[in-house]
């Protein structure tokens, strides 16, 4: 009787071992979270299932800003407790369903399956910023203006940190753009093409030089931009002119449209305009 209960308990230590070793596997000791090999398994599941129509799978990748200088200044036990608690927020901001893994150190990762534009990231409790396209006639492709952008957010369970325009049809037309967002009600955005685009043989080369992209970046200040980036075409070198053109400007007055021809060249498409109400009918004699 002795020697079969030594056995039943070797028996229940092994089961518990292996399932810890199990756990082990496929969650961090700290945190309690999924760990990277249940994300990675989890993905590929996410990938092997489309989403709904609509719908995407959302994966965002976070790290804790200051999270080294806790660990020196305060130890890593106070470390520690900050990732537990980091953890915990996490897993109270996300959708039932949705997974939150650590990655080791500061970094986390969530992925949320089936969520819609901007519900990605209200979803888990991230902020998010819009910019859109607008170079067909200085609109989206789905006609939508730039000074009608922020009324699209309207529904939306939170609004858009920023927005703004991206790539577009050159620097000049993207700062008109600009000019008709400068009363919405968050910061403005502009990434704007590096010039116009124009093929040699079979490779597609950009007009703008790093002085125009430096000058794009002070108007664009001017326009009323917090964030200034460049998109198709930017090259290191136009980053650092634009970098030291911010740098040395200060905040002037939003410049004309004439201004911005002048000093980054002409417009590709018409000032986007509301010309859908139509004009009243003659009347018959």
């Amino acid at each position: 009787m002795r020697r079969y209960l030594e056995q039943k308990r070797e028996i229940s230590r092994r089961v518990l071992a292996e399932e810890r070793v199990r756990e082990l596997a496929f969650q961090d000791g700290l945190t309690g979270l999924p760990n990277r090999r249940q994300f990675d398994d989890s993905l590929k599941a996410a990938l092997a299932a489309p989403p709904r129509s609509g719908a995407a799978h959302a994966v965002f990748l976070l790290d804790l800003n200051g999270f080294k200088q806790v660990n020196d200044v305060y130890g890593h036990g106070i470390g520690d407790e900050l990732l537990i608690v980091a953890a915990q927020r996490l897993l109270s901001a996300v959708r039932d369903g949705d997974l939150v893994a650590r990655f080791g150190g500061d970094e986390f990762a969530i992925l949320a399956r089936h969520v819609s534009g901007a519900e990605a990231a209200t979803s888990v409790g991230l902020p998010y910023v819009a910019t859109c396209s607008f170079d067909t006639a200085g609109r989206t492709m789905m006609g939508v203006l730039p000074q009608a952008l922020a009324d699209t957010f309207a529904s939306h369970a939170a609004a858009p940190l920023a927005i703004g325009a991206n790539c577009g049809v050159g620097a000049s037309d993207i700062l008109v753009t600009l000019l008709h967002m400068n009363n919405a009600p968050c910061a403005l955005i502009t990434k704007g093409n590096c010039g116009v685009p124009h093929f040699e043989g079979t490779e597609a080369v950009y007009s703008g030089t790093p002085k125009l992209m430096a000058n794009y970046a002070t108007l664009a200040m001017d326009a009323g931009a917090r964030i200034i980036g460049g998109c198709c075409g930017t090259t290191p070198a136009h980053l650092a002119a634009m970098r030291a053109a911010i740098d040395s400007h200060v905040r002037g007055t939003p410049p004309s449209i004439e201004t911005i021809v002048e000093q980054i060249g002409p417009l590709t498409n018409t000032v986007p305009t509301d010309n859908t109400k139509k004009p009243p009918r003659r009347s018959r004699r």
